[in-house]
């Protein structure tokens, strides 16, 4: 072993307390194992971060050098100490739509991932019998993995702006686009080309979407753009096939969307995904994707005017109503209409309003004394108002009471982190909590070995 003196190590120490990040100190301990003077400062390094990272292991002031038995002793039972699950597991439970970390273990499996489930609603704006905003429901959930690079390759549509903010269609033109975080910095960077166009949407870009804050800066390789409030997706309009000279796949492969304010290094996008069958349509939920439980939360209900549906109307009002079915399942909440704004609960003894076209009364403690009443000031009759309800259906998405959840448990799942930066996402709805090993255990193992290397 190299002679080594303990002065050495403290006289190194100062840069890892300052900040140096554990994974910094590991790539240095690779590049180079073999050198004395690299040892050196690694030795130091790696007791530093070792220390800290277990917390009860205290080197004294003064040592001989490394060769004295006493500090092979105290190396050896640092290294045989074991190291709790809560001190190599991080959880993040901010439900946000992509997750980031920066100290995940390389190739290590998560150790749970909760996503909710939310319905897909078309269109914008207040529900009406003019507004009609149909709703689907999820059958499968896409999980996906990234790097520091958010952008998959692949996510690519022939598209160009259109005056101002306008996604239209241009054959062999080149549109990347990725999902995001709101009121969040991301710089995108390429290949300097003839166009570069960035902006945000707050929907799965397609054609004849209308994004936001565009940046132009045609000549430049990097934008950066802070995202608003309601963005979901970054969308950058990088190639110009009657401008640009090379090819199309070529500047489609230079494009780097990250989070920050500055470019880094390119970074080959390094996605891993994972597609869940749900088994059935959800309207509303949480899935665990790695144990595979699904927790479903809300209910579907769709008002077709069939004759099953005893409709009924207020004389002279325009007020038609019938017994909810499931009133004691379900909530009425207005978080899903397709074609009428939700007006909420009312309790037995409230008056009835119609500033709202859709809302419930409740008469009393019976289910069956509940009503639910739509203001649709279109129709005198009913028998107008169910051919109009045969014609465009009434959507509802209601939340289920919590004592009647459905569990159902579908197949477990595998998704490995990376050393570095992770960022991890669903198509279905917010992340809601993950949980993975972080690479503690693996550094301290690998620092131990090197200080007590012989």
């Amino acid at each position: 072993m190299a002679d080594i003196r303990y002065s050495d190590v403290l006289q190194d120490a100062g840069s890892v307390i300052s900040g140096l990040e554990t994974s910094d100190v590991m790539a240095i301990a690779r590049e180079d194992q073999d050198s004395p003077t690299d040892f050196t400062s690694m030795v130091g390094r790696a007791g530093v971060i070792a220390k800290s990272m277990l917390g009860d292991f205290e080197y004294p002031t003064e040592l001989p050098d490394f060769n004295d038995q006493s500090v092979f002793g105290a190396l050896e039972e640092l290294k045989q100490t074991p190291i709790p699950e809560t001190d190599i597991t991080t959880e993040i439970d901010t439900p946000a739509p992509i997750i980031s970390f920066n100290d995940g273990g390389d190739n290590i499996p998560l150790k749970s991932l909760t996503t909710e489930i939310v319905p897909i609603q078309s269109g914008s704006g207040t529900p009406s019998p003019t507004n009609v905003r149909s709703i689907s429901g999820i059958t499968t959930v896409n999980l996906v993995r990234t790097k520091k690079n958010i952008f998959d390759g692949t996510s690519v549509l022939e598209a160009y702006f259109y005056g101002t903010h306008t996604i239209t269609a241009l054959t062999d033109s080149a549109m990347c686009y990725a999902l995001c975080k709101p009121n969040t910095t991301y710089t995108i960077s390429k290949t300097v080309g003839t166009r570069f166009q960035v902006a945000y949407i707050d929907r799965l870009p397609q054609i004849g979407g209308t994004t936001s804050e565009k940046i132009t800066d045609n000549t430049a390789s990097s934008i950066t753009i802070t995202t608003g409030s309601d963005a979901k997706y970054i969308v950058a309009w990088v190639y110009n096939p009657n401008s640009d000279t090379g090819t199309r796949q070529a500047m489609i492969d230079s494009v780097q969307i990250e989070e920050g304010s500055s470019a880094t290094t390119y970074e080959t996008p390094q996605v891993q995904s994972v597609t869940i069958a749900l088994g059935s349509t959800v309207y509303g939920g949480n899935l665990d994707v790695i144990s595979g439980i699904l927790t479903i939360t809300s209910k579907y209900v769709e008002l077709d005017g069939s004759s099953d549906e005893s409709w009924e109307i207020v004389e002279n009002t325009n007020k038609f109503y019938l017994p909810f079915l499931d009133i004691a399942e379900i909530y009425i909440t207005g978080d899903y209409s397709n074609k009428y704004d939700f007006g909420g609960q009312a309790t037995s003894g409230d008056s009835v309003t119609t500033d709202k076209t859709f809302y419930t009364q409740r008469y009393g403690a019976n289910p069956q004394s509940n009503r639910f009443w739509v203001y649709d000031s279109s129709y005198s009759t009913v028998e107008d108002f169910k051919l109009a309800l045969a014609s465009t259906p009434m959507q509802i998405v209601c939340p289920l009471r919590e004592t009647n959840y459905i569990t159902v448990q579908l197949s477990s799942n595998t998704l490995n982190t990376l050393s570095g930066t992770n960022n991890i996402y669903t198509d279905c709805g917010d992340i809601q909590s993950l949980e993975y090993f972080n690479n503690k255990a693996d550094d301290i193992a690998a620092l131990v070995n090197l200080m007590t290397r012989s």
